[in-house]
């Protein structure tokens, strides 16, 4: 088969470089949905919804950085502690069953 005098010479190259890089575009089209899925489908098993997981997580760790932080809730001592049921008990606050119950539960921490 003779080639055609109307085509040039590298149009056969050309439309051939076009084809395969087409299909590597396609390709990565196919993985990045592939990972997207994968992805969507682990978040959801760890209970995050996968369209707000980024929110999601920030929250958690704000909260998370919030119960660790001394400045909102500073250590107290224990004699700290108990003597702030017993200020609270002396103003009428708590009755003496609840600073017992308090009380108990403070020294069992």
């Amino acid at each position: 088969m003779q080639p055609n005098p109307l085509i040039p010479a590298g149009y056969d190259v050309l439309w051939s470089a076009i084809v395969v890089v087409g299909c590597l575009v396609v390709l990565g089209i196919i993985a990045t949905c592939a990972l997207i899925v994968r992805n969507a489908l682990r978040l959801k098993s760890a209970g995050l919804d996968p369209t707000t997981s980024e929110s999601d997580l920030a929250v958690k760790a704000m909260n998370l950085k919030a119960m660790n932080s001394e400045t909102l809730s500073p250590t107290r001592s224990l004699t700290e502690r108990l003597t702030a049921l017993d200020e609270l008990h002396a103003a009428g606050t708590i009755s003496a069953d609840e600073r017992a119950a308090a009380r108990a539960q403070v020294l069992s921490s």
